[in-house]
């Protein structure tokens, strides 16, 4: 009898534009990205070892985005059953402190954390297509948005 799934904590933004507080930075996913390649989908993490996710949070910002960022409230949790492991991750808000993003440069050899080949500015909507392929961080945006129930 198989013992119980890991469960691997992640975290996801909805980082809003100041006076825009509807549009969020939507990031493409590289197109050899396991679960989600090319799709357009929010700034993501898993936590590392003894690391919270608000370090966690602070972490993708200037990892993924070479930008700082305020983090805000906790939007919305959720999880999902992946193949190997149960998915917890929390949303937060989150707002730019300076510049725009800048992404650094993404290694097509798919090693190291998931870097994203571009950004914009978008709305919950646009990311219809990804949560109903299964993108917990586009299914909590849009139930938080109140454009969708029942995430996963």
């Amino acid at each position: 009898m198989a013992g119980p799934k890991q469960v691997k904590h992640s975290i996801a933004l909805a980082v809003t534009e100041v006076g825009q507080p509807d549009r969020v930075i939507l990031v493409c996913r590289p197109l050899h990205d396991e679960d989600f390649p090319g799709m357009w989908g929010l700034p993501a993490a898993s936590c590392k070892n003894r690391e919270n996710l608000h370090m966690a949070a602070a972490r993708v910002g200037i990892q993924k985005l070479g930008v700082a960022l305020e983090v805000g409230p906790v939007l919305a949790t959720g999880t999902q059953q992946r193949p190997g492991y149960n998915l917890e991750m929390t949303l937060f808000e989150a707002q730019l402190t300076g510049s725009r993003p800048a992404l650094p440069q993404v290694d097509e050899s798919g090693e190291g954390p998931t870097l994203y080949t571009d950004w914009r500015w978008g709305e919950a909507e646009d990311l219809g297509d990804s949560a109903e392929k299964g993108s917990l961080c586009s299914q909590l945006l849009l139930e938080n948005r109140g454009l969708r129930t029942n995430p996963g």
